[in-house]
C-alpha cells in the first residue's frame, strides 16, 4: 500500500486569510491561551514568533490584528479537505488537528504516476488557499512521521520508474528520525530518553519483549503499526450528500465586485466536487451575510445542469452586476444540495457545429436568468391535450421542455391567437380584414366531450396580402373562427 500524508500547519492561520486574494500585509497573528500560536509572515518581520506572550506581541506593533483560535473552524476546514481529496483515492482518513491520510496506491495508474497526482493536489490546494506538507510511505503512521520530519514532493525512497516504493532507503531513512517526532503520549516520550534513546534506530534493534516491559504493550503496537507488521486499520469519512462551504473574512466587505474573488474560490471547490463524484449541478445559492441585516440569497438557476467553472463564474458574474449592498459583508456560503448524474456528450462527425450552437443557446438563457427575477423567463411545452389552446403550456425549465416536449403537428402554427376572433362571410367568401381563400384542411378536433364539447374543422387559409392564417369552422354553432397565424 501507499500512503499519503497531507500535513497542514499553517491551518489555524489559514481558516482566516483564505478569502483574500494576495497575502496578509499586516501583521496578523492567531492566539491560543493568551499566547501566539501562528503568525503571518508580515508579523515575523516585527519580531513576533510563536509562543509569544499577546501582550508582548502587542507591544511589537500597534497595527497588530489578533484572532482567537477556532478549533471548530479548523476541524470544518479540514472535513472539507477530505471531500475534496476523494478525487484522488476512497480511502480517506482525518487525524486531528491538522493532517489527512490518503492511500493513493490504486490511483497511481488512473493519474499516470505518483508525480502527476502530487502536482494535482499541490495546484488544488494552492487553489484552494491552503499550504501543505508531504509524507509518503507504506503505513499511516510512517507517512505521517515524514510529514513533519522529511516533507517533500519527490522522496527518495520512491521509485519514479516502477511506481513504488524502495524499501530499504525507506527504512533508513525512517531509522534517522527523532524520537520527539513520534506520535506517543509526552511521558513515554520522556522514559524514552531516559536512557540515551535519541533516534528510531536507536530502539528499533532492541528486543520487542525488552521494550514491551519497560514501555509498555501500546508502544510496542505504535512501533509495529509503524513498520507494516501489523495492521494498522483507519477510520474513512464518507461521502456528504450535499455541498456548503462558508468563508468568513478579515474586513468586511462593501463592494459586490469585491466579492468576486472569494467566489471563484469557493466555485472551484464546488466544481471539484461534482467532477470527483461525475455529478451535474441544475442550481446552486450564494449567501451573504451582511453586518446588522438579514442575509442576501442570490440564487443561480441554470438551463440545463453543469459542472464546469467557467460557467458557474460568468453566471455568478452576471448576478453580481445589479447587486447594491445594504450593509458590508462579512461572511461568504455557497449551498448546493440538488445533483444529477453527468451525461457525456456523444460526438458526431462532422456536427460539432450543433454541439456548439446548443452551448450558445444554454449559455443564453443561463444569464438572462441571472439577470431576471424568478419566473420571468420561460418557454412552451407541448402537453397532451387534442384542443390547441390547452395543447401548450408555459414552464420556466427549458433543460426539462427539452427533452420532454414533442414537436408539434406540421400544419399548425407557431402563434395562436389568447382569444378566436369571429370571421365574417359574404355568400360563399370569408372575410377577416380582406377575403380568405381556404387552401387546405379540413383537419377535424374534437375532444372535451366530457365537460363542454369541442368540435371543429380546421383550414388553412390565405389571405389576399399574401399572409396565412388557421381558421375553423364551429359545428355546433356553425360559425368561423381565425384562431393562429402562420409564421
Amino acid at each position: 500500500m501507499l500512503w499519503l500524508c497531507l500535513h497542514f500547519a499553517e491551518l489555524p492561520l489559514e481558516v482566516f486569510t483564505r478569502s483574500s486574494p494576495e497575502p496578509e500585509p499586516r501583521p496578523l497573528v492567531v492566539v491560543q491561551e493568551h499566547r501566539v500560536a501562528l503568525c503571518n509572515p508580515a508579523a515575523r518581520e516585527q519580531g513576533i514568533v510563536p509562543g509569544m506572550s499577546t501582550a508582548t506581541a502587542c507591544a511589537l506593533t500597534t497595527s497588530l490584528q489578533t484572532r482567537a483560535r477556532d478549533c471548530h473552524k479548523e476541524h470544518i476546514a479540514l472535513q472539507q479537505l477530505a471531500q475534496w481529496a476523494y478525487r484522488f483515492g476512497p480511502a480517506i482518513s482525518i487525524k486531528t488537528p491538522a493532517d489527512l491520510l490518503l492511500e493513493v496506491g490504486a490511483s497511481l495508474k488512473l493519474f499516470h504516476g505518483l508525480q502527476t497526482v502530487l502536482r494535482q493536489i499541490d495546484e488544488d490546494l494552492s487553489a484552494q488557499g491552503f499550504s501543505h506538507r508531504i509524507g509518503l510511505a507504506h503505513t499511516p503512521k510512517a507517512a505521517w512521521l515524514f510529514a513533519r520530519s522529511h516533507p517533500g514532493a519527490t522522496p527518495e525512497w520512491f521509485d519514479s520508474r516502477h511506481q513504488r516504493l524502495h524499501q530499504p532507503n525507506l527504512n533508513k531513512t525512517l531509522g534517522t528520525i527523532p524520537l520527539r517526532g513520534l506520535d506517543l503520549p509526552a511521558k513515554t516520550l520522556a522514559r524514552l530518553h531516559k536512557p540515551g534513546f535519541r533516534i528510531l534506530d536507536d530502539i528499533l534493534t532492541l528486543p520487542r519483549p525488552a521494550l514491551g516491559k519497560r514501555f509498555g504493550r501500546d508502544f510496542i503496537v505504535y512501533l509495529e503499526q509503524l513498520l507494516g507488521t501489523v495492521p494498522d486499520p483507519q477510520i474513512t469519512v464518507e461521502p456528504e450528500p450535499g455541498f456548503r462551504r462558508q468563508l468568513d473574512f478579515l474586513d468586511p466587505i462593501h463592494r459586490s465586485e469585491t466579492l468576486l474573488f472569494p467566489m471563484q474560490r469557493l466555485l472551484q471547490e464546488l466544481s471539484g466536487f461534482l467532477r470527483s463524484r461525475q455529478l451535474d449541478c441544475p442550481a446552486f445559492n450564494w449567501q451573504l451575510l451582511q453586518q446588522d441585516h438579514d442575509p442576501v440569497d442570490l440564487p443561480i438557476r441554470l438551463s440545463r445542469p453543469r459542472h464546469d467553472l467557467q460557467t458557474f463564474l460568468a453566471l455568478t458574474r452576471t448576478r453580481l452586476e445589479n447587486l447594491k449592498l445594504a450593509a458590508p459583508v462579512a461572511s461568504l456560503i455557497l449551498n448546493g444540495d440538488s445533483f444529477t448524474h453527468c451525461e457525456q456528450p456523444s460526438e458526431v462527425l462532422f456536427e460539432e457545429w450543433r454541439g456548439q450552437q446548443q452551448q450558445s443557446m444554454d449559455m443564453l438563457l443561463d444569464k438572462l436568468g441571472a439577470r431576471l427575477q424568478p419566473g420571468q423567463i420561460y418557454t412552451l411545452a407541448c402537453c397532451d391535450e387534442h384542443v390547441p389552446e390547452m395543447a401548450w403550456r408555459r414552464t420556466p425549465t427549458p433543460a426539462t421542455v427539452r427533452r420532454s416536449a414533442t414537436a408539434p403537428a406540421r400544419n399548425r402554427p407557431g402563434w395562436l391567437l389568447p382569444c378566436p376572433l369571429a370571421i365574417g362571410h359574404r355568400g360563399n367568401t370569408l372575410y377577416w380584414r380582406g377575403k380568405l381563400k381556404l387552401i387546405l384542411g379540413p383537419e377535424r378536433i374534437e375532444s372535451q366531450w366530457w365537460q363542454q364539447l369541442v368540435k371543429r374543422d380546421y383550414f388553412i387559409a390565405l389571405h389576399q396580402d399574401g399572409g396565412f392564417y388557421w381558421v375553423y369552422l364551429d359545428d355546433r354553432q356553425q360559425r368561423w373562427y381565425l384562431h393562429g397565424v402562420f409564421a
